[in-house]
């Protein structure tokens, strides 16, 4: 035996190379527990999903709505959002439209009010924080009586075209349910063509039913998407105003009303449809905000809900949904930190088959049924939304198509959480993401 190497060992000893294996294989099978049980909450809270939205009450139109269109250079589109606003069935007068031309170069100011939009230009200045949730900021600090002139504010995407319902729905469900604190609408996609818009789509289609639709028939707080979405400005004036200021403000204000016993409410008819990034370049770019943003604010969210539940304020469940939510980011890490456990169990001359997935001691019908659940929201939750809420009847030759646009993706994504929490301390900088895809280029028909 070396002296210090710690490459053999004597009876009674043990390698250091076996502790650091040893320490590995705990950490991947807290991974593994932690995957299994947010496994077993989003499929019990799923079984919900398969029900009907819950219609509320229509209501005359009274609520007063204020609409932001954020947007950086985006002369493309820009139009084209403003234009279905107009369409919408809802009273004019009850309707402003702001562009927030935020540190834009471009001719956005002057298609926004060409369109029929009031323009505010923001700026930043050297060092200054660049963004959505700045710009917004800005201006409703700029402008404190929107939150008397207004009842509800609406935020749009530069990017998205809104069914013709979206207010007149929005407006009931807020009368009908005792003003909640915000409602989120269905998110749809303009594009599903190729592997990466093909991805979000299938995402964002399984979410809505199965994710968004199911909380909000449990009630449970939906989660806020970003866009096509509407905040009381009662409530955020009574929570201290807009408070976002991280590179995922929909989250921010998520967590910030529901610690507060705020109620946020899912609208199903209410649909906003955004563009998809068609490259993953593209893609990467776009998650690795979302992590950098997510991690730094479920990291920074932990202690206040629990406060919050001790203090009574938030239920158990509420709680569980949220810290779930949170944390579900190190599912789609799973693969490349198993894959570490691989090098190091082949490296020692001790592989197993199955010991990659945490699974030496277990035969090939055990992780096949195992595996069940990804199968079923990959194919069976996915057929099943995409027939009831886009009118698409499943289809065997998609099957090629899903697993394709998972096995792309994934690693991506896994690679943007990677990158997203190692940069999540930095939430200064807006990374956006170039839009140029109008309604009549492969969007889908508004249901």
């Amino acid at each position: 035996m070396i002296e210090g190497v710690g490459l053999c060992k004597g009876k009674g000893e043990v390698s250091h190379l076996d502790l650091l294996i040893d320490i590995v294989r705990f950490f991947v099978s807290v991974i593994n527990v932690w995957i299994f049980v947010s496994f077993l909450y989003y499929f019990v809270v799923g079984l919900w999903g398969f029900r009907q939205p819950k219609k509320y009450a229509d209501q005359p139109p009274k609520s007063r709505f204020l609409v932001f269109i954020p947007a950086c250079n985006e002369e493309n589109v820009v139009g084209d959002v403003i234009r279905s606003i107009r369409c919408n069935d809802y009273p004019a007068d009850l309707v402003d439209v702001y562009v927030i031309a935020d540190n834009c170069r471009d001719n956005t100011a002057q298609i926004a009010m060409a369109c029929g939009a009031q323009v505010i230009e923001t700026s930043s200045g050297p060092g200054e924080p660049v963004g959505k949730p700045h710009a917004i900021k800005k201006v409703l600090e700029q402008y404190p009586d929107f939150y008397e002139r207004y009842d509800l504010l609406v935020i749009l995407d530069a990017d998205n075209v809104l069914c013709e319902n979206f207010l007149t729905e929005i407006n009931s469900q807020y009368l009908s349910e005792n003003q909640p604190a915000a409602i989120q609408g269905y998110l749809g996609c303009k594009n599903r063509s190729g592997v990466v818009a093909f991805f979000y789509y299938h995402s964002y289609t399984l979410t809505n039913r199965f994710f968004q639709l199911a909380k909000y028939r449990l009630g449970i707080n939906c989660s806020i998407g970003g866009t096509g979405l509407a905040f009381s400005l009662q409530a955020l004036q009574r929570n201290g105003g807009w408070q976002a200021n991280s590179l995922t403000e929909d989250m921010e204000m998520q967590l910030l009303l529901t610690r507060r016993g705020e109620r946020i409410l899912w609208n199903h008819y209410a649909r906003t449809y955004d563009e998809k990034p068609t490259s993953a370049a593209t893609a990467f770019k776009q998650r690795t905000r979302w992590s950098q943003g997510h991690w730094y604010v479920s990291l920074h969210n932990v202690g206040p809900l629990l406060r919050a539940w001790w203090a009574g304020k938030i239920s158990f469940g509420e709680l569980i949904s949220s810290v779930c939510y949170m944390f579900s980011m190190p599912m789609s890490l799973q693969i490349p930190l198993l894959a570490v456990l691989l090098a190091l169990t082949v490296a020692m001359d001790r592989f197993h088959l199955l010991s990659f997935l945490g699974l030496a001691h277990v035969g090939w019908p055990q992780a096949l049924l195992m595996a069940l659940p990804f199968l079923y929201s990959l194919f069976v939750l996915f057929f099943v939304a995409d027939w009831i809420d886009n009118r698409q009847s499943p289809r065997l030759s998609l099957c090629a198509r899903i697993l394709s646009s998972y096995l792309l993706m994934y690693p991506l994504c896994a690679a943007s959480q990677v990158f997203g929490f190692l940069k999540h301390r930095n939430q200064r900088i807006w990374v956006k993401t170039n839009h140029k895809i109008s309604p009549d280029q492969g969007a889908e028909k508004t249901l």
